[in-house]
């Protein structure tokens, strides 16, 4: 299932960041700051997916690192973000207090979710080609409001999962899909999370 895109961009990182809504702004990162035109939507649930909150103004990875740039975004309410090229680093996610969605369609160098620490908004995140050494920030977060969060992995690893069961809020739905190692000990703890219909962990085949 993807989404359309329908956002028309034009201009320089600037002007697109004045253009926009401060309290409300969806964020897309491509190569050339260019608009998307469709997203993947990751999710079982047909909620989950109406819920995916689009980009409407796109930069690019140049534009991120752009101290100018970094220092105006601190002063808009990102409210998702969705990164569509492979980033070098992604520090600068935890400058967006009011982050309620994440979505890494290229996570190769991330190996942490630090960058998430008390960011208690967060109720949709999905990472791609990940090898994460410590996610134990999720278990760390707190249930924001009556809200669900969705979790999803895809073509990934995960050294420990057991903070997903420290997280004090409940799962909509955590899709564990293609992972590169799935061990008893992960479908044990599966089993004793809190989630929603929706839950799978599979396997990469080999």
């Amino acid at each position: 299932m993807e989404k359309e895109i329908c956002i028309e961009e034009s201009g320089n990182a600037m002007e697109k960041l004045k253009a926009c809504n401060p309290e409300y702004c969806f964020l897309g990162i491509t190569a050339d700051g260019g608009k998307c035109h469709s997203v993947p939507a990751p999710w079982d649930s047909t909620v989950a997916c109406m819920n995916m909150k689009l980009p409407d103004v796109f930069l690019s990875p140049e534009d991120i690192r752009d101290p100018e740039i970094r220092e105006m975004l601190k002063q808009i309410q990102v409210r998702s973000v969705f990164i569509f090229v492979p980033l070098e680093e992604y520090t600068f996610l935890a400058d967006f207090p009011a982050l309620c969605q994440l979505y890494i369609f290229f996570g190769k160098n991330l190996k942490d979710l630090s960058f998430l620490e008390g960011r208690d908004s967060v109720s949709q995140l999905y990472i791609e080609d990940a090898d994460l050494e410590d996610i134990s920030t999720l278990g760390r977060l707190k249930k924001a409001g009556l809200q669900g969060m969705c979790f999803g992995l895809y073509n990934a690893s995960v050294k420990d999962l057991s903070p997903l069961l420290e997280y004090n809020g409940h799962f909509t739905e955590i899709q564990l899909c293609k992972m590169r190692c799935v061990t008893d000990e992960m479908r044990s703890l599966m089993k004793k999370l809190r989630v929603g219909r929706y839950c799978t962990l599979q396997e990469a085949d080999h």
